[in-house]
């Protein structure tokens, strides 16, 4: 080989010196570890994978699938740094840059819009305007499934919007012991758990009311529909009036999309607040709870 001549990895672009090496014979890359035949010390090493697969994404934003945007730019980005390092063995240079530009372009035109719906819906979901009318609880309640309202809960809302449905029951409107939630998520959202149970507690807040104070968690297993459904329970103190409460909360399977269930309530209540008669803040014994979930159809 003369001296001065250069040949690059085929496949990762590093830029070797072929001196004392007779042409035909396989060399090996120092970089990567590649085994290849040096036919050509000066032959380029062809165009880089990443230059390519920059300028795919690009195309791909423009035509309408806006999250390959980013991924775009940083394949561009990567191929133009192996590009230079090869020293002009690896080609693809103007393939990278149109990838870039593409992929910016959808950047600036795609994210905000993004961004900003991901937003609304989600303040949305967490700001349901929930209709008060018994009517109108029942209707919603009835599109997430049939169950049995423990007895002594009134209905206090119920509402939806964009795909999302839910409603809320209450044993006393002023000073609630026992509070039950259902929420449906559509099954297009792709939440987790965690995220669904944030929005609950934000709507729960929204209402008036607060969630348990964890001191104590433990599970249970109910059968719903047929199926094993496992049940979280919370016990605490609820934050505003200091009650002793127990937080119970299920995420039931549904072709419709997953229904979160949040069932607090009454761990003991304060005889001295109790007024004469029937009492008006209700207290559910575990046993009940368990029926509740298992009344689902």
């Amino acid at each position: 080989m003369s001296a001065g001549s250069t040949v690059g990895c085929p496949k990762c672009g590093t830029v070797l010196d072929p001196r004392g090496v007779r042409p035909g014979q396989v060399v090996q890359c120092g970089a990567c570890g590649t085994q290849f035949p040096l036919d050509d010390p000066l032959a380029p090493a062809g165009t880089s994978g990443m230059a390519v697969t920059s300028f795919v994404l690009g195309l791909a934003s423009i035509v309408g699938l806006c999250l390959t945007g980013v991924p775009a730019i940083i394949f561009g980005m990567l191929a133009l740094g192996d590009i230079r390092r090869s020293g002009g063995v690896l080609k693809g240079h103007g393939l990278a840059v149109t990838g870039i530009l593409m992929g910016t372009v959808c950047g600036v035109l795609c994210l905000p819009p993004i961004v900003g719906g991901t937003y609304l819906v989600m303040n949305a979901v967490q700001n349901i305007n929930l209709s008060a009318d018994p009517a109108d609880v029942a209707e919603v309640a009835s599109s997430i499934a049939t169950y049995t309202v423990p007895e002594g809960l009134e209905p206090l809302g119920g509402g939806g919007i964009f795909g999302f449905r839910g409603v809320m029951y209450m044993d006393d409107k002023e000073n609630p012991g026992t509070i039950l939630m259902l929420m449906q998520f559509p099954a297009w959202i792709g939440m987790t758990p965690e995220q669904m149970e944030q929005q609950m507690r934000g709507q729960l807040r929204n209402a008036g009311g607060q969630a348990v104070a964890a001191q104590q968690t433990r599970q249970f297993e109910v059968t719903v529909r047929g199926e094993p459904v496992q049940v979280t329970t919370t016990s605490g103190v609820q934050g505003q009036g200091g009650d002793a409460q127990r937080q119970y909360i299920a995420l039931l399977p549904d072709d419709a999309g997953p229904i979160m269930v949040m069932l607090i309530t009454l761990d003991q209540p304060k005889p001295a607040e109790e007024p004469a008669g029937p009492p008006k803040r209700l207290s559910m014994t575990e046993e009940q709870v368990r029926e509740f979930f298992e009344s689902f159809e």
